[in-house]
């Protein structure tokens, strides 16, 4: 049953590139879910609120709050959100958040999705009692509890998973010779980013290369050329004529969606060590960039290590996109039950 008197901020969605994909589909498949189970009467009494930016497109029905304020830390955007949330008279709020920018913090019982930090990690983070974390690594959880000094029992670990949207999608590959793509960090990545390319281009020389940063903006928005080219199927598109994926992001609290999503279709996916959820995911992995840059696998080899990753994210439910859904709606029964 869709919970009443949540209000869930979805805005980080159209702000950031890769880190927004999290919250797209979570809240996607939440206002699928419970429109699917209840009548436009049920949906009318149950009211679950969707703070949004007017451009913003959900699947679902939603009691929708548009605002064209985006996400700050200043006095006005939390004067701003208090307001909203008293007027309201909401009961609990659910954020999409990068690590860095998670105040001010509302009063009533939060459930915070930890997105990657914009900048780096904070100096501090709230840790009132009605406050609930939901971190993608249990290298994320110890960071919380240990820097932090986060509760262990108001963290949850939620394993990545991929987009209902690229389930099915035809594995087909382009009769092209194919590229090598890099998924680069953004900007704090850059510095090693030539480093990186002279190793690995001898390794594999014979094939064109593109660079894709996803994390930072600006880079992204100059780079891609907007964030609908990460929409499941055009991201599916996208790879069709990749042979070899480089996914070098390892921020704290990582969502690697876009390479999971790559070796769901096939692709040998090489991966930071340094990334905590691929790293759990996936260990010992011939994979991991430090074991390809010293055993220098063949294509085969590395096509036989993929599909026994495929098998292995298999067998952990990543390839189950409808588990963040179920997992949300536990965590809202919990919240609504603290007030």
């Amino acid at each position: 049953m869709r919970p009443s008197r949540l209000c869930i901020d979805g805005r980080v969605a159209s702000e950031l590139a890769c880190p927004g994909l999290v919250a797209q589909e979570a809240i996607d498949q939440l206002g699928l879910a419970w429109s699917a189970s209840e009548t436009d009467a049920e949906s009318k009494i149950n009211q679950t609120y969707l703070l949004a930016h007017p451009a913003q497109a959900f699947s679902g029905r939603w009691h929708r709050i548009d605002s064209g304020l985006k996400l700050r830390r200043t006095p006005m955007h939390w004067a701003w959100e208090k307001k909203l949330l008293g007027d309201s008279a909401m009961e609990s709020c659910h954020r999409f958040r990068p690590v860095d920018r998670m105040t001010p913090v509302p009063s009533c019982p939060t459930l915070t999705t930890i997105l990657p930090p914009i900048h780096g990690l904070p100096f501090y983070i709230s840790r009132r009692e009605a406050q609930h974390f939901v971190v993608p690594s249990t290298q994320d959880a110890h960071l919380l509890e240990k820097s932090y000094h986060v509760p262990k029992d108001q963290i949850t670990l939620l394993r990545p998973t991929i987009r209902r949207g690229v389930l099915g999608a035809e594995r087909s590959r382009s009769a092209s010779a194919g590229r090598v793509m890099f998924l680069l960090g953004g900007s704090r990545d850059l510095p090693n980013l030539k480093r990186w390319m002279k190793l690995i281009s001898r390794l594999v020389p014979n094939y064109p290369k593109v660079v894709v940063p996803i994390d930072t903006p600006s880079l992204f928005r100059r780079k891609l050329s907007g964030k609908e080219e990460l929409s499941g199927l055009k991201w599916m598109k996208r790879l069709e004529d990749v042979h070899l994926l480089f996914y070098l992001s390892a921020p704290s609290f990582d969502w690697p969606t876009l390479a999971l999503e790559a070796l769901y279709r096939g692709i040998p996916t090489i991966f930071a060590d340094r990334n905590a959820s691929l790293s759990e995911l996936l260990p010992g992995s011939r994979l991991k960039l430090t074991r390809f840059l010293v055993e220098t696998p063949t294509l085969a080899e590395l096509t036989t290590a993929t599909n026994a990753a495929r098998e292995r994210l298999g067998s952990q439910g990543v390839w189950d996109a409808d588990a963040p859904s179920r997992e949300y709606q536990a965590l809202y029964a919990k919240l609504q039950r603290s007030n």
